[in-house]
């Protein structure tokens, strides 16, 4: 069995790395900062109770700063679930296509920032 990821590593490299500089991180950045590659399916595995921890937490689902490097939702998050309203994480994929929904991830990133400042590690 695969070793089980570090919810709190993780977490560091997101606010420290993206959050607190307000910009996003690619999944390949952090994996570099953690010094190995994940599978795909294992992401979630974190991800997903990461969003509903941090959205409980802090208001934010934190994992939205984590984004696509390529392709056509580059700089854009897989999923934009409304865990505040009641989405369950990684319920609603992010259509790159939407330009309301790309424009309402941003708004909330910026959000996402502001709350995340003076989040302590």
């Amino acid at each position: 069995m695969a070793p089980i990821l570090n919810y709190k590593e993780i977490r560091a490299i997101l606010i420290r790395d993206a959050a607190w500089r307000r910009k996003t991180i690619t999944f390949a950045e952090v994996e570099n900062a953690l010094g190995k590659s994940i599978q795909r399916d294992r992401w979630m595995r974190i991800l997903d109770p990461m969003a509903s921890m941090e959205t409980r937490l802090t208001g934010y689902d934190l994992t939205k700063v984590l984004v696509y490097a390529s392709g056509p939702a580059k700089g854009l998050p897989l999923f934009f679930s409304n865990i505040r309203a009641g989405d369950q994480p990684g319920s609603k994929r992010l259509n790159p296509k939407d330009r309301n929904a790309v424009a309402a991830c941003k708004r909330e990133l910026e959000q996402l920032y502001d709350a995340y400042k003076d989040v302590k590690l």
